[in-house]
């Protein structure tokens, strides 16, 4: 019997399991939709949504409202919880949104340039030592480039900071992306 009820429970986490990443998937959207698009009773309204990055830990989405423009960086968070029963796997799922208009993005895209050039310039000589050269978007995002001795000209991968967590992406990817937002909600 107690192999049973923990089959049961273990069935019931995996379908709650499917449903979270349904469900994740459409964070976004349902945040745009209802903090950011302007609903008015008995009239209508439209609103256009691109993907421009996603992966598991980070998101980002443009969008074009009738009266806001814009992208949507979206971070997550995961926390594994306390099993109840041997079998089950708890994950408790938040969500950090940062809302960029298009004037933030070309200034984000001209700042990541000289942070570039910047980050090349620095010559990191022990092994011990780490340099951060950053550029704050928002109090809730930031930018940053990593160097360590290893790291001889430009590098390859840059550090997005959303709500005090620290994803990373390849460089070209971030600038790519960047500019297809741009180009998009122009």
């Amino acid at each position: 019997m107690k192999k049973y009820i923990i089959f049961i429970i273990g069935a019931f986490t995996i379908q709650s399991c499917m449903v979270s990443s349904v469900v994740s998937s459409n964070i976004s959207e349902q945040y745009i939709k209802t903090n950011i698009q302007q609903h008015t009773q008995n009239e209508f309204n439209s609103m256009n949504l691109k993907t421009i990055y996603k992966s598991i830990g980070f998101e980002f989405v443009a969008f074009k409202t009738e009266s806001r423009k814009g992208m949507l960086v979206r971070g997550n968070k995961y926390y594994n919880l306390p099993k109840q029963v041997e079998s089950e796997l708890i994950i408790q799922q938040e969500y950090d949104f940062v809302v960029l208009n298009i004037t933030d993005l070309e200034d984000l895209l001209s700042k990541f340039e000289t942070l570039s050039i910047m980050s090349e310039e620095i010559s990191v000589k022990h092994p011990n030592i780490e340099e951060y050269v950053d550029y704050t978007v928002n109090d809730d995002f930031f930018i940053s480039f990593r160097k360590d001795v290893s790291i001889k000209k430009r590098p390859n991968s840059i550090n997005l900071w959303i709500s005090e967590l620290k994803y990373t992406m390849s460089s070209y990817s971030f600038k790519s992306n960047i500019e297809d937002a741009i180009k998009y909600l122009k």
